[in-house]
This record gives C-alpha cells, sequence and structure tokens, in this order.
C-alpha cells in the first residue's frame, strides 16, 4: 500500500507498507483504521491509521474469498 501527500500538482510519496497479504484487491479507510482485503492470500488486515500514516496490523482473519468490501451504514 502506497500514501501520498496530495498538493495541487504534486504527489509525494509518504510510505509504502505491506498489505498483509498477497494481491490487496479493496480498501476502505474507517476513521482512525484502513481496513484491507487481500485476493491471494484471503485475508482481511485492519491496520491502525495515525497522522496520515498507516501504523501497526489490529487485526487479521481469513476468509473464503476476500475480493469487495461492502459496508452499511446504520
Amino acid at each position: 500500500i502506497s500514501v501520498f501527500k496530495v498538493t495541487k500538482e504534486k504527489l509525494d510519496l509518504k510510505q509504502i507498507i505491506s498489505s498483509g497479504g498477497k494481491h490487496p484487491r479493496d480498501f476502505c479507510i474507517l476513521q482512525d483504521v484502513i481496513i484491507i482485503l487481500n485476493r491471494d492470500t484471503n485475508t482481511v488486515v485492519v491496520m491502525d491509521l495515525e497522522k496520515g500514516l498507516i501504523k501497526n496490523t489490529v487485526q487479521t482473519c481469513t476468509l473464503p474469498e476476500a475480493v469487495a468490501l461492502l459496508l452499511e451504514e446504520k
């Protein structure tokens, strides 16, 4: 996963970090975490976000087929 700072017409690379699996297919940023689905390893990885950067892994689980992330608002 790559993290960039965006300013007007410039992208500044801030971080490159492993998705915690193989072939990150989908991701979602929710408040202070990023949820990543890895297609080839069928894993869901939740990582902390701090000041716009990805920090430590909070939780990992395996699914039969991790392809897309759909969230429902309540």
